[in-house]
């Protein structure tokens, strides 16, 4: 069988960033996630988070768009733009 996959169209300050693809681990349950959920997508190793928050799945297309969010970051955790999902739905 094969894993579902979804995507998130991106947007900064309301102008389209792009779109990232998420592959769902098939062993997770996607019934607690919901409108006003926040998730991570983490790009390093995150051990704190272990045992805390559920893994849901794996970018396959768009790390570039990921990349792109991290350079709006900012070391008090504020974006200097505001990002947002555009867009969304399975694939």
């Amino acid at each position: 069988m094969v894993n579902p996959t979804v995507f998130f169209d991106i947007a900064a300050n309301c102008e389209p960033l792009g779109s990232i693809s998420f592959e769902l681990f098939a062993d997770k349950d996607y019934s607690r996630i919901q409108k006003g959920s926040q998730i991570f997508i983490c790009t390093t190793k995150t051990e704190w988070l272990d045992g805390k928050h559920v893994v849901f799945g794996k970018v396959k297309v768009g790390m570039n768009i990921v990349e792109a969010i991290e350079r709006f970051g900012s070391r008090n955790g504020k974006t200097r733009k505001k990002i947002a999902i555009s867009d969304c739905g399975q694939l």
